[in-house]
């Protein structure tokens, strides 16, 4: 490459998008963090006589670092993307990025090198912040203060290297024709041609059955006509032969959560891992947090980490409530109900973002949650024979919970029947202190009673 042909700026630009093209060889999850850190500071690279060097310092990056606030590093290094609404905070990822990734790779410690690669290999199996906890854990405060201190320092190392003749490049081979067919597809596809996006991919399928592609295809071809299994079907046969196209993951779950495959066993758990795969692969997509928010709740053993991929997708997408929904429902399941229930009293204020569906599905939830709350209260206090405080209880949720007519017949019940045992304690009370008129005063009330255990109003009459 002649460089005088570009300046500094387009030279970087083109080192730093051919890393990336090198690094799509890898398939694996990787950090957003490293994605963009490495391609920076191979971007710097420069050929002089018989050397080559690259990761120099960059000096509009530490003038930013050193001049605007960075994001807390827990939350940048398990970030999903490197490109934000504004600017300004793109800007700030790259250049934290190429800082920590240097950090890492040049810090006169070596074993920040080893930390990188525990780092990698970790996240190609977990979520960002577990991936955070795993490396890192109580050192990642002491880790941020040496990390400020790299940025602040005045010499810099990087990479100077003999220059090694290059080989002759590889020749040129076609694309197979497997590929080709597919790749036709999909471009007949998005043209709205269905019937020829068919015909290319069965002949995909005819040239290679091992490719994912044309599977791929026939499975949004399927779906686009509203063949659910059909579609169901095809994903999965993508998925066998390792289609990365988050969109077949998401098939799957939905085959899992509502589909054919619901009934199935683990299928709330299938469904959840199926979402959550397709959003490593494609995090700014809604649609997929919103879905395993639903997946969510119906899992009656969360994790952790399925509370952290959320806590991504609020980030992502800050304010959406739904999300805080799902977030709320694992914090139930994992004990964390106080935390729990303080976030959907929240989310059910009168300015709530949620569609009709899911808020009545959140109100179904919060109202669930205020029952068990209250009769674990109420079991208590029965448990001491303490009927007023029982009833008090009652009185002190049944504001909380949201009306209907199946809730308020329930509140009801409940008082009747907590009332019913305190006028008889009242009673037998009585009875033991001998004052005979009282408690017969409150066996006549009690007659009044509707749907009285016959045993207990034959007792009642007798005392009466």
């Amino acid at each position: 490459m002649a460089h005088d042909a570009f300046d500094a700026q387009s030279q970087r630009t083109i080192y730093h998008e051919a890393t990336h093209w090198l690094m799509s060889v890898d398939q694996s999850s990787k950090p957003a963090w490293f994605t963009e850190g490495i391609a920076e500071m191979f971007s710097t690279f420069e050929r002089t006589g018989g050397k080559v060097n690259w990761a120099k310092p960059i000096n509009e990056h530490l003038e930013l670092l050193r001049g605007s606030p960075q994001m807390p590093l827990a939350q940048f290094l398990a970030e999903p993307s490197a490109l934000f609404d504004r600017d300004e905070r793109t800007n700030i990822f790259y250049a934290q990025a190429w800082a920590f990734t240097h950090f890492l790779m040049f810090s006169k410690d070596q074993g920040r090198r080893q930390l990188l690669v525990k780092f990698l290999d970790t996240f190609k199996t977990k979520s960002g912040e577990a991936t955070v906890n795993a490396v890192f854990g109580a050192s990642l405060p002491d880790i941020d203060r040496e990390f400020q201190s790299y940025i602040d320092q005045r010499s810099w190392s990087y990479m100077v290297e003999p220059a090694k003749p290059a080989a002759d490049p590889p020749a040129l081979q076609p694309a197979s024709a497997e590929l080709i067919e597919s790749s036709l597809g999909f471009l007949a596809f998005g043209a709205g041609q269905k019937d020829l996006a068919q015909q290319h991919a069965q002949k995909a399928l005819t040239l290679d059955t091992g490719a994912p592609d044309g599977y791929a295809l026939l499975a949004y071809l399927a779906l686009a006509g509203s063949q659910i299994d059909v579609a169901t079907t095809q994903a999965e046969a993508a998925l066998q032969r390792g289609s990365k196209d988050s969109q077949m993951y998401v098939l799957q779950g939905d085959s899992y959560l509502t589909g054919p495959n619901s009934g199935k066993h683990d299928a709330a758990q299938l469904s959840v891992s199926l979402y959550e795969n397709a959003i490593n692969l494609n995090p700014r997509q809604l649609d997929y947090y919103d879905r395993l928010s639903y997946a969510l709740m119906r899992l009656e053993k969360p994790r952790d980490e399925d509370s952290q991929f959320l806590n991504v997708g609020l980030r992502i997408f800050p304010g959406d409530d739904w999300l805080r929904v799902g977030g709320a429902a694992v914090d139930y399941r994992l004990g964390r109900r106080d935390k729990a229930l303080a976030a959907l009293d929240d989310v059910l204020g009168p300015n709530n973002k949620l569609d009709l569906m899911e808020q009545s599905a959140a109100v179904i939830l919060h109202n669930r949650w205020l029952v068990e709350a209250m009769q674990s209260e109420i079991a208590a206090a029965v448990e001491k024979q303490d009927f007023a405080e029982a009833r008090a209880v009652l009185g002190r949720y049944r504001d909380r919970i949201s009306k209907s007519p199946e809730s308020d017949m329930f509140l009801k019940e409940t008082d009747s029947r907590l009332e019913l045992n305190e006028q008889l304690g009242k009673m037998r009370a009585l009875m033991s202190a001998k004052k005979y008129p009282e408690a017969r005063a409150i066996a006549k009330q009690l007659l009044t009673y509707p749907d009285l255990p016959d045993s207990l109003r034959q007792s009642l009459q007798n005392l009466h």
